[in-house]
């Protein structure tokens, strides 16, 4: 057999008691890859959801390109993995499931590769000392430097200490490290470096401490064929800072700004409460979208001012967002909108298109109405069409006016209204019946 899966194995003396479930040795092996296992869990009477466990597991030149799983879920993907790893823990039914006492443990991802492209190493590593784990992390997959490391008491709340590095983390690198789903060249690209600081007791959030600095955050969009100001480039201004402390989550700066976008967010968020405090105020240039994918054709501006209260399960919202000469086309439907300008304005749980017209199909379309968020979600819709040119398939459209309502919630609505059809349009070689 050539997949791990299906190697041969050899086992000795597996037992399962009362209490126990004893594995004194347990061997893999194919080739030059090998995993060694024994392992100990002692429980209670007819009780597996508690009990004691100690293991070690040695492992040495697997090969990923000969785990069929792994390949079915990623082609191509190749390296050697070696993993050495002992300790014990405590599983438990309430409180944390898994207390550990001690671990010992290094794991190493030499050569990983795909498609001919060689990503780099990784080496990860746990050692308990006289109660205490240490801990560190060194990177160079997909062409960025993550370096971590840190320590963290067995015992009471778990208190940590640990920080992370990370530099030159782009969005198309690690597209190629996990496999993209589709062969096309991606129409964005994201770039990032920060750090990343924890200190605290790890069962307690209410005295947990933890930061996330990001000193680089840029997206970038790929030129158009006929664009004369080349590429996009919306990055942020200043460190982006987001905080934990004693239970509250805390974005203490965030600004992003280019190619006549500029966002920018301040808030908190409570724990324990849930509740929300937030404040966002957007302008986006439209164009992005056809950056971030040639399948689209876009313009015009949204303006978004936004404050947030109330909770995670009951979020209120006090705003307006606004289209300016707005317009959006997909190449694979055949009505795009353009045009379009208004406003939706928000009154904490409730928001009420104003004021909202568009034009698609050659025609005009005015939208109003509401929306509203308690418990469910409750909606009042309507829309008025005129003269709108719908192109039904190859060679057929139709002219036609619309005047519909919808109305209730997303598990029980009604549509009324009308749509009459001034007249359809076809060549002759056009599927009469398919139309029917």
């Amino acid at each position: 057999h050539r997949d791990l899966h299906s190697f041969p194995t050899r086992r000795s003396s597996d037992l399962y008691g009362a209490n126990r479930i004893d594995v004194p040795q347990l061997e893999v092996v194919e080739g030059p890859s090998r995993i060694d296992l024994t392992a100990q869990y002692d429980h209670a009477p007819k009780n597996l959801q508690a009990g004691n466990l100690e293991f070690r597991v040695t492992s040495s030149g697997l090969n990923l390109a000969r785990i069929k799983n792994l390949q079915e879920r990623r082609p191509g993907l190749a390296g050697t993995v070696a993993l050495s790893a002992n300790g014990s823990a405590t599983l438990n039914e309430k409180g944390p499931r898994v207390t550990i006492h001690d671990l010992n443990a290094d794991l190493s991802a030499k050569g990983v590769a795909a498609q001919g492209k060689n990503f780099g190493d990784l080496t990860l590593a746990a050692h308990t000392n006289a109660g205490r784990l240490n801990f560190s992390l060194d990177s160079d997959l997909a062409g960025a430097a993550i370096h971590g490391n840190g320590n963290a008491q067995l015992a009471g709340d778990y208190p940590v200490t640990a920080k992370l590095t990370f530099d030159k983390v782009a969005w198309s690198r690690l597209q190629d490290l996990i496999g993209r789903t589709s062969g096309a060249t991606p129409g964005l690209e994201a770039l990032a470096a920060g750090q990343v600081t924890v200190d605290g007791p790890v069962l307690n959030t209410n005295e947990l401490r933890a930061s996330v600095e990001l000193t680089q955050l840029q997206v970038q969009g790929s030129p158009l064929p006929a664009a004369r100001s080349g590429q996009m480039v919306i990055q942020n201004q200043g460190p982006i800072v987001a905080t934990l402390e004693r239970g509250v989550a805390r974005i203490q700066s965030f600004h992003l700004a280019g190619a006549q976008t500029d966002i920018q967010a301040t808030g908190s968020y409570t724990l324990q409460t849930q509740a929300l405090n937030a404040n966002v105020k957007a302008n986006c240039d439209l164009n992005i979208l056809q950056r971030m994918s040639r399948n689209f054709v876009a313009s015009g501006s949204v303006v978004l001012t936004a404050d947030v209260r109330g909770t995670s399960a009951k979020p209120l919202v006090n705003g307006q967002l606004e289209l300016h000469n707005a317009s959006a086309n997909y190449t694979e439907i055949s009505n795009g909108i353009s045009n379009a300008n208004g406003s939706i304005v928000f009154n904490g749980s409730t928001a009420r298109v104003q004021n909202l017209t568009a034009e698609v199909g050659g025609g005009k379309l005015t939208v109003g109405g509401y929306a509203m968020y308690t418990d469910v979600l409750r909606f009042g819709l309507r829309a008025n069409a005129s003269n709108v040119l719908v192109r039904i398939q190859q060679g057929v459209s139709a002219l036609a006016d619309v005047n519909v309502q919808v109305a209730g919630g997303l598990e029980t609505s009604r549509v009324t209204g009308t749509v009459t059809i001034d007249q359809i349009t076809y060549a002759p070689t056009s599927d009469l019946g398919s139309i029917l």
